[in-house]
C-alpha cells in the first residue's frame, strides 16, 4: 500500500504549522510498542518497496485559505489577468500622436519664421548694399575719356542707355588696384528675368572691342526685378536743367543726374525706391575744348610766343 498523500491546500505551508486533519490532542498514557495488526490477511512473499511519496510543491497560500475570491483573505490576479487592454493601448497610442503631432507643428512653425526671418534680413541687407554701392558709384563719375568714336575720334566719356550704363569712376579701396576703373552697369535678361549685373575694368589698358565681346566677367548685384529704366538728366547750353531721357546722346560728356527705376517682382519681398543720384563733380558743363578736342593720345605742343626761343 501506498501512503496517502495529504491534500496540497492542506499541507502545512509553514515548518511549525500543525495541519487542520491531525488530531489536536495526544493520548495520557504511554505509547504502545506493539504495531498495529490488519483485519485483511496479506500475503506473504518478498517484500515490495513502497514507493516513497514524492514531495508536491508547497502552496503559496497558509492552509486553510479558500483560495483567491471575493470573501478569501487574500485575492491577485492569474498572469493571463494583468496588463493593458487593447482599448486603453489604442487610447495611449493616440493620445501620445496628437502629443507629438502637436509638438512637430509647432517646431516647424518655429523653424519656418525664423528661415523666413533671415531671408528677409538677408534681402533687405542686399538691397542697401546695391544702392549705396550704385550711389557711390555713380556720384563719383569722372570726365575722363575712356575710348574714342570711330570715324570721328571724337571722346567718349559717357554711355547711357535704357538698360545699359557705361562711365569712369574710382571703386572703393577693398576692390581696386589704384585708379579710375572703366564702369559698366547693365539689366541682362536671364530666362525671362532681369538681373543688374555689374563690370569694371582699368582705364589704363582698357579695349572697348574686348569689353563688348563678354570676356569680362560680370558681378550679379540684384535678381528679381520685373522692370527697370535708366534714365538721365543734363543741362543744356544756358545752364537750364533738361528733361529727363533714357538715350543719353551726348557722350563726350557726362549728365548732371541720373535716375534708377525699378519695379521688383511680388515673390522677392523688396521694394525699390526710385534713386535720383546727382554728381559731385560739375561735369555738365559743356566745353569746347573737350568736344572739339583731338583724339586720345600725345597732343602736339603749342606754339612758343613770339621772341622766346622754341624747346
Amino acid at each position: 500500500m501506498t501512503a496517502r498523500q495529504l491534500p496540497l491546500r492542506c499541507r502545512p505551508a509553514f515548518p511549525g504549522q500543525r495541519s487542520p486533519l491531525r488530531p489536536r490532542f495526544r493520548s495520557a498514557g504511554p505509547q504502545s510498542s506493539v504495531p498495529a495488526v490488519s483485519p485483511f490477511p496479506v500475503p506473504i512473499a518478498s517484500p515490495v518497496p513502497i514507493a516513497s511519496p514524492v514531495p508536491a510543491p508547497r502552496s503559496p497560500l497558509p492552509c486553510g485559505s479558500r483560495g483567491p475570491g471575493p470573501g478569501s483573505r487574500l485575492s491577485f490576479r492569474s498572469p493571463l489577468e494583468t496588463g493593458f487592454t487593447l482599448i486603453e493601448l489604442l487610447v495611449a497610442i493616440l493620445l501620445l500622436s496628437l502629443l507629438l503631432a502637436g509638438a512637430w507643428g509647432g517646431i516647424h512653425a518655429a523653424t519656418k519664421a525664423i528661415r523666413s526671418g533671415d531671408q528677409a534680413i538677408e534681402r533687405v541687407n542686399r538691397l542697401r548694399v546695391t544702392q549705396a554701392f550704385l550711389r557711390r558709384q555713380i556720384s563719383h563719375t569722372m570726365p575722363l575719356p575712356y575710348a574714342e568714336e570711330k570715324g570721328t575720334g571724337m571722346p567718349l566719356m559717357f554711355e547711357g542707355k535704357s538698360d545699359f550704363m557705361r562711365f569712369v569712376a574710382p571703386m572703393p579701396g577693398y576692390l581696386s588696384r589704384g585708379g579710375p576703373y572703366v564702369q559698366t552697369l547693365r539689366l541682362a535678361n536671364s530666362s525671362g528675368l532681369l538681373q543688374l549685373v555689374f563690370t569694371d575694368v582699368m582705364l589704363n589698358g582698357f579695349d572697348l572691342d574686348r569689353a563688348g565681346s563678354g570676356q569680362v566677367q560680370p558681378t550679379l548685384l540684384l535678381d528679381g526685378i520685373a522692370e527697370a529704366k535708366f534714365e538721365y538728366r543734363g543741362v543744356d547750353d544756358q545752364g537750364a536743367l533738361e528733361d529727363w531721357t533714357d538715350e543719353w546722346e551726348e557722350e563726350d560728356r557726362v549728365p548732371v543726374m541720373v535716375r534708377i527705376s525699378m519695379a521688383m517682382r511680388p515673390d522677392s519681398g523688396m521694394d525699390w525706391p526710385t534713386m535720383v543720384i546727382p554728381l559731385m563733380l560739375d561735369v555738365g558743363s559743356r566745353t569746347h575744348s573737350v568736344r572739339r578736342s583731338r583724339p586720345i593720345g600725345r597732343q602736339p605742343t603749342p606754339p612758343a610766343p613770339p621772341g622766346r626761343p622754341t624747346r
